[in-house]
């Protein structure tokens, strides 16, 4: 009986340890949000800029033309940020109709990026996206876990 009793006692302590935990994570990720700064898309875009000319090593006209279509990305994904509350109420020809938009973005985007890089600088950011994109799922599956 004491082992017995043991155990659900300690099984108990687990499961409320283990809630607490995950409080605690939710009020992190709040509070890191919270903590984020708030650049305008013009600071985005140089910041944007100066981390592919370091990894990508782009030549000065590349740059200019880089940081263009750098805030243009940025002051779009101002713009969708702000329609996020409307979607909600959006019927599925209007969310196709804005998801086919937002592909045409992005495809407009890439054949940009790939005017304006060479081969090896267009393989090394098409890899580089590819790495992100695998990180975000990863972290995103991890949290996922932890929450289940």
């Amino acid at each position: 009986m004491k082992k017995l009793m043991t155990v659900a006692l300690l099984l108990l302590f687990i499961g409320t340890y283990a809630q607490e935990r995950r409080a605690d994570k939710k009020e992190n990720k709040s509070e890191m949000q919270d903590n984020r700064p708030d650049f305008t898309p013009e600071q985005k875009a140089e910041l944007a800029t100066k981390k592919m000319t370091l990894h990508l090593d782009l030549t000065e006209s590349q740059q200019v033309t880089v940081n263009k279509l750098m805030l243009d990305q940025a002051k779009n994904r101002g713009s969708h940020a702000e329609n996020r509350e409307k979607r909600k109420d959006m019927t599925d020809a209007e969310r196709f109709e804005l998801k086919s938009k937002l592909m045409d973005e992005k495809i407009a985007f890439k054949k940009e990026m790939k005017s304006v890089l060479n081969d090896e600088q267009y393989q090394k950011w098409e890899k580089s996206k590819q790495n992100r994109r695998k990180g975000k799922m990863r972290k995103a599956s991890k949290d996922k876990a932890s929450r289940g």
